[in-house]
């Protein structure tokens, strides 16, 4: 009887440490071992209108490139028919992954200018940003 409890416990012991020794080798797996380089990222649209911004339209875009994201991300700035020099220093960054809109006349207003990028947009996820 001594011996079948000793051996169960032996068994019992076995498990728990097997569960034990998986759990901490999980652990220990840093962030770039769930992210490795075989890992495909979705393409991300971030659309973000504007009107008359240009005391925050810098820092605005300073902030989005400095994003670390592993995938491609494409930012859709929305004109919508600024007065003041938002435009101006906005397209001093027009480029690779910063898309400049101006919304057509006859349109005006924050929805407007966000249904104008989306149509543009071809990404998987789009995100809205004011």
């Amino acid at each position: 009887m001594a011996a079948t409890y000793l051996f169960f416990s032996f068994l019992i012991g076995l498990s728990y440490l097997y569960v034990i020794v998986r759990y901490i080798s999980y652990w220990k797996q840093t962030p770039g071992d769930f992210n490795s380089d075989n890992k495909v990222y979705p393409t991300i649209d971030v659309i973000i209108p504007f009107r008359n911004e240009s005391k925050h339209i810098e820092s605005l875009i300073a902030s989005l490139a400095a994003q670390n994201y592993s995938g491609e991300v494409n930012y859709f700035l929305v004109n919508d028919h600024s007065t003041d020099q938002s435009l101006t220093l906005a397209s001093l960054h027009h480029g690779k992954n910063f898309h400049i809109l101006n919304l057509p006349d006859g349109q005006e207003g924050k929805k407007s200018a966000l249904m104008y990028a989306l149509n543009q947009s071809q990404s998987e996820l789009i995100l809205f940003s004011d």
